[in-house]
C-alpha cells in the first residue's frame, strides 16, 4: 500500500524493499531526518490539536491523490474476489443471489 501512495505522487516514505528478519516481515522504508510528531507533541513544540491537524491534513493529501492506473478500484478487486470464491461462500450472500 505505501508503495502505491508513494507511486501515484502522495506525501509517503519511498519503499526500497521488504525483509525477513528473524522470522517476522519488515519493510525498508525511506528515512526522514527530524523529530516525530509524539516527539514534538512531548517537548510542547506542537499542541495535539495541531498534531490532529497535521496528521488530518496528510490524510486528506493520501485520500485526495488518483490511483496508479494498473490499481484495481475496491469494488473491482471485491467482485474478482467474490467470482474467484465460487461455490465457497454461503448462499445468501454469494454474488448473484436474491435477498
Amino acid at each position: 500500500m505505501t508503495h502505491a501512495v508513494f507511486a501515484a505522487g502522495a506525501p509517503a516514505p519511498e519503499v526500497f524493499g521488504v525483509v525477513i528478519l528473524e522470522g517476522r516481515l519488515g519493510i525498508v522504508l525511506q528515512h526522514f531526518d527530524g523529530p516525530t510528531l509524539l516527539q514534538l507533541t512531548r517537548t510542547g513544540a506542537v499542541t495535539r490539536g495541531q498534531a490532529g491537524a497535521i496528521l488530518a491534513d496528510l490524510c486528506r493529501a493520501v485520500h485526495k491523490t488518483p490511483p496508479p492506473p494498473e490499481v484495481l478500484f475496491l469494488r473491482g478487486w471485491t467482485d474478482a474476489w467474490l467470482r474467484s470464491a465460487s461455490g465457497k461462500l454461503p448462499a445468501p450472500i454469494a454474488p448473484g443471489s436474491s435477498p
